[in-house]
């Protein structure tokens, strides 16, 4: 069996934007955070595609950048903070 993977793709694309349609249309903002440590280059260009696609999605999107050098605890706390909110 071939399985044609634009089609899915169209498919999942259409009911995302359906359900965050329906989301704002009933004041829920969708969001997308992401939290990144350090700088590398390929984390940065699948960061970047995820915002792209977010907002293409109506989807908004905030990033939480640290460095490597930064605390375990703010990482922590920044992801207790997201999950709570």
């Amino acid at each position: 069996m071939i399985l044609e993977g634009k089609p899915i793709k169209e498919r999942i694309e259409n009911e995302i934007l359906k359900i965050s349609h329906n989301l704002r249309s009933s004041g829920k903002i969708p969001h997308l955070a992401v939290i990144m440590v350090g700088h590398r280059e390929d984390s940065e260009l699948y960061v970047s595609i995820k915002k792209k696609r977010a907002y293409e999605m109506g989807i908004d999107f905030s990033l939480y950048r640290f460095e490597e050098s930064d605390g375990e605890k703010d990482v922590i706390d920044t992801i207790n903070y997201l999950n709570n909110d």
